[in-house]
């Protein structure tokens, strides 16, 4: 008897509650970037500069060959800033949490990204390349070796579009703005011996 009572309290308790509609609020969302592409929009362009390094003389006076190592990017940094002349475009996510990649060359129209090493931020970002550009070269015995090396530097000045999503309302955000920022493109290497 004392089963049926509980069992009947039960199904009452469970018919009589309220259903509760879940209506998402877009304004208590957390965003997070759910793409961002870059195109050449009107005025923007790419622009080609060469960091002109000075010669380096290495003399091997021994009679064993030598080995240097070569790194003509060591003193080099790559650079991102994002802008935008929407007032929350940096307020929808937190930069830290938000790592993307950026354009290292296009092809055709289309963006060509690199790593995901930068963040969504209107700060001037720095960092060293991530390619490895060093060469070990070897001196023979009673050799001079002259090596001068040129980095070429693309600096873009492209149109994007970022799209965030809301959670858990699935709103959208879109944001346009241009990107400003200079990727290692290739380094020419002259070596003479003598």
């Amino acid at each position: 008897m004392m089963n049926k009572l509980v069992l009947g309290l039960v199904v009452f308790t469970l018919l009589s509650c309220e259903k509760t509609v879940y209506s998402p609020d877009p304004e208590k969302d957390l965003y997070a970037l759910k793409s961002i592409t870059y195109v050449m929009g009107e005025g923007d362009g790419v622009e080609t500069f060469v960091k002109p390094f000075q010669s380096l003389t290495y003399a091997n006076g021994s009679s064993v060959t030598q080995k240097i190592v070569v790194d003509p990017v060591a003193d080099v940094m790559e650079s991102s800033q994002f802008f935008s002349t929407d007032e929350n475009a940096f307020s929808w996510v937190n930069p830290a949490e938000t790592p993307l990649a950026v354009p290292i060359r296009f092809e055709e129209g289309a963006a060509v990204l690199g790593e995901t090493k930068w963040l969504y931020s209107s700060d001037l970002m720095q960092q060293s390349p991530a390619i490895n550009l060093r060469d070990t070269l070897e001196i023979p015995a009673h050799t001079t070796l002259t090596v001068t090396l040129s980095v070429y530097l693309y600096q873009y000045n492209v149109s994007y579009t970022a799209t965030f999503e809301g959670k858990p309302s699935g709103t959208l955000q879109e944001v346009n703005g241009k990107w400003k920022g200079v990727v290692v493109g290739n380094v020419d290497k002259q070596i003479q011996y003598q």
